[in-house]
């Protein structure tokens, strides 16, 4: 059976396929991505949660952008919430979810809306105008949540 070298910038740069993982930092790995005649080795992790069958995946970016300690920094903060049980997927979604109230979301889709940034509607969408669009969720939405909005 043949050994995977560790992680060296030499070793990275000569590596043309496959993966290569970090034995000293369970769960970081680099990535080779082959198209267009390149090749982008990318800084990715994944570990299995203590007890669980579910895992935790992540990307960190790019090498040479992030070096091999940037990556070793980086997997080590997340192995500190997996060795706990804690999905930072989950921390994440619940802090976002925390900060934002319907209000804000409904705002924040209508400025999209008005800025024009998608100015074709998919085939097969009612709703034509912006008008059509707030007359239909102003009156629904905010009447059953009244209590959630500022």
């Amino acid at each position: 059976m043949t050994r995977k070298p560790n992680p060296t910038p030499t070793n990275i740069e000569a590596l043309r396929t496959g993966s290569l993982s970090d034995p000293p930092t369970p769960g970081v790995y680099i990535e080779v991505q082959t198209g267009r005649g390149r090749v982008t080795r990318i800084w990715k992790y994944r570990r299995r949660f203590p007890g669980k069958t579910s895992s935790h995946k992540a990307t960190l970016g790019s090498y040479p952008t992030f070096s091999m300690a940037n990556a070793r920094e980086w997997a080590t903060n997340i192995n500190t919430g997996v060795e706990r049980g804690i999905n930072p997927t989950e921390v994440r979604q619940a802090e976002a979810a925390a900060h934002i109230t319907v209000s804000d979301a409904h705002a924040l889709y209508i400025a999209h809306v008005k800025s024009g940034v998608r100015r074709k509607l998919k085939p097969g969408t009612i709703v034509n105008t912006l008008a059509d669009r707030l007359r239909m969720t102003q009156p629904s939405v905010f009447k059953h949540l009244k209590c959630r909005v500022r």
